[in-house]
């Protein structure tokens, strides 16, 4: 798991500022959609880490708020490290960034207080939609949505600037 967290840490640290653009060209799944993203190398690493790979590869449809190397950046290393050592845990704190079962497009989330379930059993996501703003809470944190879209043949990924 130490040479996990090291990953992490070295992916993370090597991305640059700009914003993500997809380079996929074909089998534009949610998976290959991140890898091919400049700002999702720590996100990729933690899915790749926690064993949901073949989880984003599925059918879907889903929704993944996704956060950018950015996010990953300003944790402490020993909770990147923390968080590489127990591999449920990780997973657990991924899996409360997907909606399974549907393709949520920014336009379509209603103004005010939505709550729906995540793929993290016993876990829900609360959306607020405010003037255009949208504000995310689980049990594990909050953050904005901050880039939304992101389209993928299995789902859409909205960009986020926090762990949930």
């Amino acid at each position: 798991m130490k040479i996990i967290a090291l990953f992490l840490i070295v992916a993370i640290g090597s991305s640059t500022h700009a914003m993500p653009v997809s380079t996929c060209t074909e089998d534009c799944n949610l998976v290959n959609v991140l890898v091919g993203m400049e700002k999702f190398s720590g996100l990729v690493a933690s899915v790749k880490a926690a064993g949901l790979v073949n989880t984003l590869l599925g059918e879907g449809p889903f929704t993944v708020f996704a956060p950018s190397d950015h996010v990953f950046k300003k944790l402490p290393i020993a909770t990147l490290i923390s968080a590489a050592s127990n591999k449920e845990a990780l997973k657990t704190l991924l899996l409360r960034h997907v909606i399974p079962g549907q393709k949520i497009m920014a336009g379509e989330i209603p103004s005010g207080t939505t709550t729906l379930p995540t793929a993290a059993p016993g876990e829900s996501i609360t959306i607020i939609n405010e003037k255009g703003s949208v504000k995310l809470m689980t049990s594990g944190g909050s953050a904005t949505v901050v880039s939304t879209d992101i389209e993928a043949t299995n789902g859409v990924i909205h960009i986020i600037n926090g762990l949930l």
